[in-house]
């Protein structure tokens, strides 16, 4: 069976940044024609030869050292986002989350803010036309819609196809219909 590699400490997280800092196509993970996997790969046994020498922390893989990078950016995220969140429940005031950590910060710094804070600023866009269906809110329309019964009607040449959702619709010219 084995061991549990001990706890990163705080100078490898401080390295592993550094790290980051310098190399941050390895910071988001993605793969191109000018950065490849191999080429990842030898960046990251490139640092776990550093990591590793540190006397006083674990010794990992580099796929481990790989998930430590993704979990000190996943928290700082989180933990991130929890802050503002909170800040904006308030309205401003105090917010009860804890503050980041010196290392948190320095791992948001490496991050587009729009990871943590969402793209801030964009409406909702909104229907109009919804004066056709008075009570919007109660019509359900189901996964599928069946379109199989279509009936012309000649007297005004408009096509009605009935679809099983129980709304009304209404043409300029007719009277309002049942859709079943």
């Amino acid at each position: 069976m084995s061991q549990r590699a001990r706890n990163v400490s705080k100078e490898q997280k401080d390295i592993l940044i550094e790290y980051m800092r310098k190399h941050p196509k390895l910071i988001s993970g993605k793969f191109t024609k000018e950065f490849t996997y191999k080429d990842a790969q030898k960046l990251w046994n490139e640092l776990v030869n550093c990591l590793n020498s540190v006397p006083s922390g674990g010794k990992k893989q580099w796929n481990q050292w790989r998930k430590v990078w993704q979990d000190m950016r996943t928290k700082s995220k989180s933990k991130k986002a929890k802050i503002v969140n909170d800040r904006n429940e308030t309205g401003g005031g105090i917010p009860e989350t804890n503050n980041l950590t010196q290392t948190e910060n320095a791992v948001l710094d490496l991050m587009s803010p729009i990871l943590w804070s969402g793209i801030g600023q964009i409406t909702e866009s909104t229907v109009e036309g919804t004066e056709l269906i008075p009570n919007l809110q109660s019509v359900l329309i189901p996964a599928e819609i069946s379109l199989e019964n279509t009936t012309n009607n000649t007297s005004n040449n408009t096509e009605t196809k009935e679809i099983s959702t129980g709304a009304t619709t209404q043409s300029s010219d007719t009277e309002p219909q049942k859709i079943s």
